[in-house]
């Protein structure tokens, strides 16, 4: 099912921001269910941590997270963002005797006074996420509509 935003000029802001912690510098995107567990445990507790009371968070697949930001401007999904970026950034997990620091790639998009498309705004952050993760991650690629 599609979910319209039918957002007025004075309606609050939609944003969607999807967030992919589960790549490392030592292995990519790892199989190991175990240390997949323990990534995605971290990245819930960054984003608990990072988003307010008004932000809602949804496992989006094995390893995003799409967070949505109804009531928020683009400089304040940026600055929402950025805070669970440097909580992802300076945590570590152990396992297996190794220690892996996850890299958090984060793309989102705004409907500003737009009407959209719920899933339309959902492949836009997606879109601009998969260009945080070829810039090697660790960043936050941000898109207006």
């Amino acid at each position: 099912a599609t979910v319209d935003l039918d957002l007025g000029a004075e309606a609050p802001m939609a944003k969607a921001t999807e967030l992919d912690a589960l790549e490392t510098p030592q292995l990519g995107l790892p199989t190991d269910p175990t240390l997949r567990s323990l990534l995605m445990g971290g990245l819930a507790v960054a984003v608990r941590q990072g988003a307010r009371d008004t932000d809602l968070p949804v496992a989006y697949s094995d390893h995003n997270v799409l967070l949505l930001l109804p009531h928020t401007d683009l400089k304040g999904a940026s600055v929402v963002a950025r805070r669970i970026l440097m909580k992802v950034s300076r945590g570590h997990v152990e396992h297996g005797g190794k220690r892996y620091e996850p890299r958090l790639s984060v793309g989102y998009a705004s409907a500003e006074g737009e009407a959209i498309q719920f899933a339309e705004l959902i492949h836009l952050a997606s879109t601009y996420l998969k260009e945080a993760q070829a810039r090697g991650g660790n960043c936050m690629v941000p898109a207006q509509v």
